[in-house]
C-alpha cells in the first residue's frame, strides 16, 4: 500500500470515528446493563408523592408553575449541584474523545455532587448533555458519566475554550422529547433531531434565527441567544419567587399551554431550591417554543396535578419498564406509559429517591 492509500484509509477511519467531518458520531457507551420487564423492578424502592402537596398555580403567559411541598427523604448529605461544583473548581469533567461518555472527579473532601440528566456542559471536542442522574461521592475519581452530543458539527477545540475539560453553563434540556431521546431511547440520532426541532421552534417564536454562526448545530449556543434569553427572562422574573416562604418545597410541576408538562420531586429540599432556577429557565424556554400568541390557556387545577403525580404506573401495563444500575448503590427505575415517562433515581444506601421526574408525552408523540 503506497503512502497515499494509507492516508486515505486513515482519513476514512477518522470520519467513521466521528473525529472529523460529521462531528459527533454515534458511539456505544459503557453504561451499566439494562434489564427490562416487571421483574427488573423488584427490590427498587418506589417513590410516591402522596404526602406532597402542590401549591399554585403561579402563571405567566402560557407557563404555570406548581410548587410541591413535602418531607425530605434524604438527610445528612450535603449536595453540590453541577454548576456549584464547577464554579468552585471542585468538579472536573473530562473529555474522553468518546461521544457517549465523559469522566468526572469530585475534588471535595465532604460534599457529594448531584448531576442531573439533561444538564449540559460546554467545551471539549463538542458540547454534551449528561445522560443520567448521578450522585458523585466525595473524593470520587474517574467516574464515568453517559453523555450525548448536542453539537453535531464540531469535533475540535472551540475558540479559547478548553479541549480536554468542560466548563459550566446554566443550560438544561428544555423539551421532554429531547430528554426522552437521550435518557430512555439512548438514541443519538433522535437527540440531534430534537435539537434541530427545538432550534427551529425557538427561532420561529423569537422572530429571529437563534443558531450561532460559531457553531450552528450547538443547542448550548442557541440557548444563549440574547433575544431568546430576554423572552425567557420575562417568564423567570415573574415566576422565580414562587418558592418564597415555602421552606418545605421539595419539587415543582409545570404546565404549558394548559397541559401538565413535567414534574420533578427531590429527596432534599435544599437540593431542590438550588435547582429550581435551572428547572424554571428550561421550562420557560419550552414555553417560548410552544407559545401560541393568539391563544390563552387556563392552567390545570392543583388537584389535577396531585392526581397526575400519584397516578398508578404499574410496570406490567407499561410500554417499557426497566431498571438500570447508574452507579454503585444507585439505581434508576424507568416506566413509560402511553401518556408519560417516570424516571426515579434511588440511593440504595439511603433507601430513598434522590429525584423523581415525570414527563408528559406530547400529543403528537402518542
Amino acid at each position: 500500500m503506497n503512502g497515499r492509500s494509507v492516508a486515505v484509509v486513515a482519513l476514512l477511519g477518522m470520519v467513521a470515528l466521528g473525529l472529523i467531518g460529521a462531528g459527533c458520531a454515534e458511539q456505544p457507551t459503557s453504561s451499566s446493563q439494562t434489564k427490562t420487564g416487571a421483574a427488573a423492578l423488584q427490590g427498587v424502592p418506589s417513590t410516591s408523592a402522596s404526602d406532597a402537596t402542590p401549591s399554585g398555580p403561579f402563571q405567566h403567559e402560557n407557563l404555570a408553575v406548581f410548587i410541591i411541598q413535602g418531607k425530605n427523604t434524604i438527610t445528612g448529605t450535603e449536595f453540590l449541584t453541577l454548576d456549584e461544583a464547577l464554579s468552585k473548581k471542585l468538579l472536573v469533567v473530562r473529555e474522553t474523545e468518546q461521544v457517549r461518555e465523559l469522566t468526572v472527579d469530585n475534588l471535595s473532601e465532604k460534599e457529594s455532587i448531584f448531576i442531573q440528566s439533561g444538564e449540559m456542559v460546554s467545551g471539549g471536542k463538542q458540547d454534551r448533555m449528561l445522560g443520567v442522574d448521578l450522585v458523585v461521592p466525595p473524593k470520587a475519581r474517574n467516574m464515568k458519566v453517559p453523555s450525548f452530543c448536542v453539537e453535531q458539527s464540531r469535533w475540535s477545540q472551540r475558540g479559547a475554550e478548553a479541549a480536554k475539560v468542560f466548563g459550566t453553563n446554566f443550560n438544561y434540556a428544555s423539551s421532554n422529547e429531547l430528554r426522552v431521546a437521550a435518557r430512555l431511547d439512548k438514541d443519538q440520532g433522535k437527540v440531534w433531531q430534537q435539537v434541530a426541532k427545538s432550534q427551529k421552534a425557538l427561532s420561529a417564536n423569537v422572530g429571529a434565527d437563534v443558531t450561532n454562526a460559531t457553531s450552528p448545530s450547538s443547542l448550548d449556543l442557541a440557548l444563549e441567544d440574547p433575544r431568546l434569553k430576554a423572552a425567557v427572562k420575562a417568564y423567570t422574573d415573574k415566576l422565580s419567587k414562587a418558592i418564597e416562604g415555602k421552606d418545605d418545597a421539595i419539587g415543582c410541576a409545570f404546565a404549558i399551554n394548559g397541559q401538565i408538562y413535567s414534574a420533578d420531586v427531590y429527596g432534599s429540599n435544599v437540593l431542590f431550591r438550588k435547582l429550581y432556577p435551572k428547572l424554571l429557565d428550561a421550562s420557560a424556554t419550552e414555553a417560548v417554543a410552544k407559545l401560541q400568541k393568539d391563544k390563552k390557556f387556563a392552567p390545570p387545577a392543583a388537584e389535577a396535578v396531585t392526581a397526575w403525580l400519584n397516578k398508578p404506573r404499574p410496570s406490567e401495563n407499561a410500554k417499557r419498564a426497566l431498571t438500570e444500575a447508574v452507579a454503585p448503590a444507585m439505581r434508576a427505575r424507568i416506566v413509560e406509559t402511553k401518556e408519560d415517562v417516570l424516571l426515579d433515581t434511588v440511593d440504595e444506601k439511603a433507601g430513598a429517591s434522590v429525584r423523581k421526574s415525570i414527563m408528559a408525552i406530547p400529543q403528537e408523540e402518542k
